[in-house]
C-alpha cells in the first residue's frame, strides 16, 4: 500500500505515517512527558516527608489530589479536543499551546514552599500550598498528556509506524525516567543536609520545566492536521457538560478497552508503590550511604537497557499483547523475590541482591511506557461499530475519548495508590525496612491481577487503516 508521510493525506485508502524529523520530534514529547512529572512522582513525595518534613499523610493526600486532578482534566480535556471544530491551527495542537506555560510554572513552584523559603517548620500553609501547587501542575500535565497521546492516533494510521512511534518514544521514556530518578539520588548522595536539597531543588524544577516546555512546542511544530481541512466547514453540534461527560465515558462500552482498564488500574497501583518505595528502599533497607547511591544506579542502567532492548525485540516476534505479558510475569517473580532483601546479610551480598532485583523490576517497568500507547491506538482502530457511528454522527473523533478514558484510569489508580500509601506510612512506620520492603511483594499482586485482565483482550491483525477517527 502506498504511504503518505507526515500525516499529511487523507486517509482514503492510504496510510498517514510519521517519518524523518517529524517521527523524532513527535516522539520527543515522550521526553517532555516523562521528565518534569517523572522527578515529580519519583521525589516529590520524598522531598515533602524527609527533606521539608510535612508528615506523610498531608504529603500523600496532596499527591493523591494532584493525581486526581490529572485523572479528571485529562479526561475532560480529550474530549474537548474531539469536540474541537478544527481551525487555522489545527483541532488538537491549539491546546499544547495552553498547557506550556503553566507546566513550566508550577514545575519551579512545587519545590519552594514558603515556610522552606522562611526557614519556618512545616505547618498547615505549608500543606495547602502543596496541594495547590501540586492539583495546578497535573491539570497542566493532563491537558499536554491527553493531547498529545490523542495526536498519535490521527497522525498515524498505520500499525507498524505506530510501533516506530511507540520504539523510539521507549527510548525517549527511558531517558526521561532515568533522568528523572537520577539527579535526586546524586543529590542525595553528595548533600550533607536537607538544607542542599532545598536550594537546589527549585532550580532542578526550572530545568526540567524547560525540558517540558522545549518537548511539547517540538511536538507542535513537527505534526499537523491538514488532513481535517476537508471537514473545516462541518458545523459541530454544541454539547453540554452532561454530555461531555457522557463522551468521556463512551468508550467503556467496549468490552475489549474495559478488560484494558482493568489492567491499567492495577499495573498503575503497583507502578505507584514502587516509584514511592524506591528511594526510602535504598536509605532504609539496603542502607546506601553518600557515594553507593551513585554506584548502585550505575549498576542498573546497563539492565534497563538491556530490557528495553528485550521488549522491543519481543513485540516483533510475539506480538504486543504477549511481549507485554511476559513483562508483567517478570515483573511478578522478582516482586516477590524482594522479601529477601529484610533477611539479615552482609552488606555486599544484599547491595548486590538489590542491584538484580531493582534491576530487574524497572526493565519490567519499562513495558508500562512502551506498550499501552500503540496498544490503545489499536484499540481504537477496533472501535465497535455503534461507537464509531456515534463518533462520526457527532462530527468528532474517538481517540481523544480513549486516551482520555485511559489516563483517567491511569491517574485514579496511582492516585488510589497514594492514599493507600499514606495510611500506611506515618511518622512512626515511614523508616520501617520491613514494611518498606513488603510494598513491593504487594505491588506484584497488583501486577498479576493486571495480567489476568490483560490475557483476556484480543489484539486482532492489524487490518487496513479505516476511514479518520
Amino acid at each position: 500500500m502506498e504511504k503518505c508521510c507526515d500525516g499529511k493525506c487523507s486517509c482514503n485508502g492510504q496510510d498517514r505515517v510519521l517519518t524523518g524529523a517529524r517521527l523524532l520530534g513527535f516522539s520527543f514529547g515522550t521526553f517532555g512527558q516523562m521528565a518534569p512529572i517523572g522527578i515529580y512522582n519519583v521525589f516529590s513525595a520524598y522531598y515533602y516527608i524527609y527533606v521539608i518534613g510535612l508528615d506523610p499523610f498531608s504529603t500523600m493526600f496532596g499527591v493523591f489530589l494532584s493525581l486526581l486532578a490529572f485523572a479528571i482534566s485529562s479526561t475532560i480535556f480529550g474530549v474537548l479536543a474531539d469536540n474541537k471544530k478544527p481551525g487555522k491551527h489545527g483541532k488538537r495542537r491549539p491546546f499544547l499551546l495552553v498547557g506550556i506555560p503553566g507546566l513550566f510554572t508550577f514545575m519551579i513552584l512545587c519545590w519552594t514552599p514558603p515556610s522552606m523559603l522562611l526557614g519556618l517548620p512545616p505547618d498547615m500553609g505549608t500543606a495547602v500550598y502543596f496541594w495547590t501547587v501540586a492539583v495546578a501542575l497535573e491539570t497542566c500535565q493532563g491537558l499536554l498528556v491527553s493531547t498529545y497521546l490523542s495526536l498519535m492516533t490521527e497522525q498515524s494510521t498505520s500499525p507498524d509506524n505506530r510501533v516506530k512511534i511507540a520504539t523510539m518514544q521507549g527510548i525517549f521514556s527511558i531517558l526521561g525516567t532515568v533522568l528523572s530518578i537520577l539527579l535526586p539520588i546524586i543529590l542525595k548522595s553528595l548533600a550533607a543536609s536537607g538544607a542542599t536539597l532545598t536550594s537546589v531543588m527549585p532550580w532542578i524544577g526550572l530545568a526540567f520545566g524547560a525540558i517540558g516546555f522545549g518537548a511539547f512546542l517540538t511536538v507542535y511544530f513537527s505534526t499537523n492536521e491538514d488532513f481535517y481541512l476537508v471537514n473545516r466547514e462541518t458545523t459541530l453540534p454544541k454539547r453540554t457538560i452532561t454530555q461531555t461527560f457522557k463522551d468521556i465515558f463512551v468508550p467503556a462500552r467496549d468490552p475489549q478497552f474495559r478488560l484494558w482498564l482493568g489492567n491499567s488500574l492495577m499495573f498503575n497501583m503497583a507502578i505507584r508503590f514502587l516509584i514511592f518505595i524506591l528511594m526510602p528502599l535504598m536509605e532504609f533497607v539496603i542502607q546506601l550511604q553518600q557515594s553507593q547511591y551513585i554506584i548502585f544506579f550505575g549498576c542498573l542502567l546497563p539492565i534497563a537497557a538491556t530490557g528495553y532492548i528485550i521488549w522491543v525485540k519481543k513485540i516483533k516476534t510475539s506480538g504486543l499483547r504477549n511481549a507485554y505479558g511476559l513483562s508483567l510475569l517478570v515483573n511478578v517473580v522478582f516482586s516477590t523475590a524482594a522479601i529477601l532483601l529484610v533477611i539479615p546479610m552482609d552488606f555486599i551480598m544484599k547491595f548486590i541482591l538489590g542491584i538484580v532485583i531493582v534491576g530487574i523490576l524497572i526493565s519490567s517497568l519499562v513495558a508500562g511506557y512502551l506498550f499501552p500507547n500503540p496498544i490503545v491506538s489499536r484499540l481504537v482502530d477496533l472501535a465497535p461499530e455503534e461507537i464509531r457511528k456515534a463518533a462520526s454522527s457527532s462530527s468528532k473523533g474517538i481517540a481523544g475519548s480513549y486516551f482520555g478514558l485511559y489516563l483517567f484510569t491511569y491517574n485514579m489508580a496511582q492516585a488510589a495508590a497514594n492514599l493507600l500509601l499514606g495510611f500506611i506510612f506515618t511518622d512512626q512506620t515511614k523508616d520501617d525496612p520491613f514494611l518498606i520492603a513488603l510494598m513491593i511483594p504487594i505491588a506484584g499482586a497488583m501486577t498479576l491481577v493486571s495480567w489476568c485482565f490483560l490475557r483476556k483482550i484480543e489484539l486482532t491483525p492489524a487490518a487496513p487503516a479505516q476511514a479518520q477517527k
